[in-house]
């Protein structure tokens, strides 16, 4: 896995890796790829919404205040977050006073 997320951990990569067809370069890979990591790193305190907000900040630092206002929304309604965009993610240390956090395939 290691290699197909381009990470350098020793070791000698041999063969081919294709996307669509085409060999998958650095370029092709930020585009078309993510990686979601087993575990998760959630700040327990931040909104799934804040969580979003501050990817796009990180990942598209491009984008004007507008557009990432507009991202940040298209993001929570193709991830089904819409409803729980409010809900803090919380954790097994730090629980959230009132209820749950996010559950597990909600932090995902």
């Amino acid at each position: 896995l290691s290699m197909l997320t381009l990470e350098r951990r020793g070791g000698v990569g041999v063969g081919d890796i294709a996307l669509g067809g085409q060999p998958l370069t650095t370029e092709a890979y930020r585009r078309h790829c993510a990686v979601v990591q087993q575990q998760d790193h959630h700040w327990a305190c931040l909104s799934a919404r804040d969580h979003l907000r501050y990817a796009l900040q990180l990942y598209r630092p491009h984008l004007r205040p507008s557009e990432r206002r507009a991202a940040t929304e298209q993001l929570l309604e193709a991830t089904g977050l819409v409803g729980c965009q409010h809900t803090r993610a919380g954790s097994a240390l730090v629980p959230i006073t009132g209820g749950g956090g996010l559950s597990s395939g909600q932090r995902r």
